[in-house]
Order: C-alpha cells, then structure tokens, then sequence
C-alpha cells in the first residue's frame, strides 16, 4: 500500500512539471508574437496624427506622430509614414531641427528595409516630404530616397547653332622709351696747406722719491652678488576644440541603431553628448538615441540639461525614469515615471520597470 501511494506521488510530480512546462512555453510563444506585431495603440495614434495634420491641427499631430513613431519602429513602413508626417507637421511649425531630424529617420529606416516607394502615402505628401528633404538634408542623405518622376521633360538648351567667333583686337606694342644714363660728377680738386710747425715739448723734472714714503691702499675684497632669477615654465597651448559634425554623427548612430549595432551607436551619442552647444531638439534626441543604446549615463546627462518637460513632451519621462532607476536614482526615477504613465500605453516593459522601482524603494 506505501509504495503504490509513493509512485502515485510521483507520478504527480512528473505531470505537474510537465504542464508547467508546456505552460511557459505556450507564454514565451505568446509573448513573440505580441512582440512583432505593433500595438493598436500605436497605429491608432498613427491614424489621429494623420487626421488631425490633415486638418491643419499641426501642434497636436505633431505630439501624436512621435508617439506614433516610438512605438513602430519595428514596423518599418508605419514609422517611416509617422516620420514623414511628423516632418511636415513639425515644418509648419517652423520648427526646422525636429523636420529635420524627422527625415533622417526616414533614411536611416530605408537603409535597413527599402519601403520608402512602396508606401501607401498620397502623391502631394510624398512630393512635399522629398521637397523637404532636399531642402534639409545632404545631398548623399536625399539620394538614398527613391525620387518620383518629374511630371515634364527638362527643357535643353539649343546647341545647333554654330557660335559667332568673336575678334580678339590686335595687341598694341608699347615702344621703349630709352632713358638717358646720368654721368657721374667728378670731385672737385682739393687744396693741400702745409703743415704748420709743432711747439717743441717741455721738459718735464724728474726727482726720486724714497720707497719709503709710498703709500700703497690695501687692495679691496670684491663682494660678487650672483642674482638667480627663477622663469617659471610656459604652460602648453590648450588643445584645439574637436569640431563635431552634430547631423553626421546623429545619423550614424541611428543606422547603427536600426541593426541593432550598440556600440557603435554610443560611440556617435558620446562625441554628440561632449558638444556644449546643443538646442533642445538635439538633446531630445540624444537622450533617445541614448536610451535605445543603453548608454543610460549619456541619457541621463542629456535629460538634465534640458530641465522642465513642455506639453507635449510628456513620453519622455519613461525614458528619464529608466535611465534614473538604471543609474540608481530611486526617488527620482518613481516620480518621473508617475509623471509618464497617464500619457503611454502600459505595455509589458512599462509594467516591468514600474514593479522594479517600487521593489527598489521598499
């Protein structure tokens, strides 16, 4: 009876971790295939950031297709939509920098999957975006975009007719003019007087006078000050400032982003994070560049020299919030990301470092 009840309880066993396992499996199974297909929260921001710039609401499209556009970026086609409206909405607003940073993203994207003339956009918002980008970005920049087809032939200059030689005037010849060589004056003859005659010297007495009577002075000690004069040393010039190309260096770090090649990414945000002249647009996008590279320090440095968050910039304290929980920084870190939460979908990443903050301040 024992031993019938001890295989009874093992047989138990085997099956209880047999389902648990199959269980977790079910849910990692799950769990990927949420992961690759976009939030409809997300696509939906997509479709209001579109009606709404549409509608000539460019200030709240703008916020919406930023949204938009941090949560596709694994949907290549929807994020280069998000970043060509946001481009436009953004030039409306003549705010240059983020347009500008909108169509690099544009590019960077194409360079990992070509879908930029596949897109599903009207015809006038295609031709105004790549009116944009010619206008903003290089020249190697805008080539990347496949350009639509210009509605009529250039028109050629006509090179038939046989051009009219033109007559070059004879060269006039300047005659020499010869000029006179001076002649050198010659010396006045000088007159010679004869010498007039020297009185004769007098002679001078001589008289011997006793050693004796000789006074000789002591010879004087010479005193020899030596002055020593310390030159203190010539500091070395100070090392010429390294020019940074801002633009460059942000579009590296954004193709080193989209294949996934981290380090590479820090690198570029690092010399960008040195440069002390950057507008609020910039340093936006460092601290975002810097969170998707999980250079959290660089992040935080960017986050704190921008200060107070404007309307509209809300989803941005989930990244401070992360890159202050991941430096250490608590306290803080609970209350940005507070600051965060009625603006962003609670996705599981959300809820991840919610629970990790709270685990840290209890």
């Amino acid at each position: 009876m024992r031993e019938q009840q001890f295989e009874y309880l093992k047989t138990m066993r085997t099956t209880k971790r047999l389902a648990m396992s199959v269980i977790a499996a079910l849910l990692l199974a799950a769990g990927s295939a949420m992961a690759a297909v976009p939030s409809e929260f997300y696509t939906n921001m997509l479709r209001r950031g579109v009606t709404d710039y549409n509608a000539g609401r460019f200030e709240a499209a703008a916020s919406e297709l930023r949204i938009a556009a941090f949560g596709l970026l694994d949907a290549i086609d929807q994020y280069q939509t998000a970043q060509i409206y946001s481009a436009l909405a953004s030039e409306k607003l003549t705010q240059e920098g983020e347009a500008r940073r909108a169509a690099e993203r544009v590019v960077a994207a194409e360079g990992v999957q070509a879908r930029y003339a596949s897109l599903s956009i009207p015809s006038d918002i295609r031709a105004a975006f790549e009116t944009l980008a010619a206008r903003l970005l290089t020249a190697s920049q805008a080539a990347k975009l496949p350009r639509a087809p210009a509605s009529s032939a250039a028109v050629q200059p006509d090179v038939s007719a046989t051009p009219t030689p033109v007559k070059t005037p004879p060269k006039t010849q300047t005659p020499k003019v010869e000029t006179p060589k001076a002649e050198t004056p010659k010396p006045a003859p000088q007159k010679t007087e004869p010498p007039k005659a020297q009185p004769a010297p007098k002679k001078v007495e001589q008289r011997s006078i006793p050693a004796e009577q000789i006074v000789v002075d002591p010879p004087k000690a010479k005193t020899t000050t030596t002055t020593t004069t310390t030159v203190p040393p010539v500091p070395p010039p100070p090392p010429a400032a390294k020019t940074v190309d801002v633009q460059a260096r942000f579009a590296t770090a954004e193709a080193a982003l989209l294949r996934n090649d981290l380090a590479s990414a820090r690198t570029a945000l690092r010399e960008v994070a040195d440069v002390p002249s950057l507008d609020r647009a910039a340093l936006f996008r460092l601290a975002e560049g810097a969170y998707r590279a999980r250079d959290f320090n660089t992040a935080l440095r960017a986050f704190r020299r921008i200060g107070t968050f404007h309307p509209g910039e809300e989803p941005y304290h989930y990244y401070f919030a992360v890159a202050l929980y991941e430096t250490g920084a608590y306290g803080e870190a609970k209350r940005e990301i507070n600051a965060a939460l009625p603006f962003i979908e609670v996705t599981p990443d959300v809820a991840r470092y919610q629970e990790k903050i709270d685990r840290a301040l209890n």
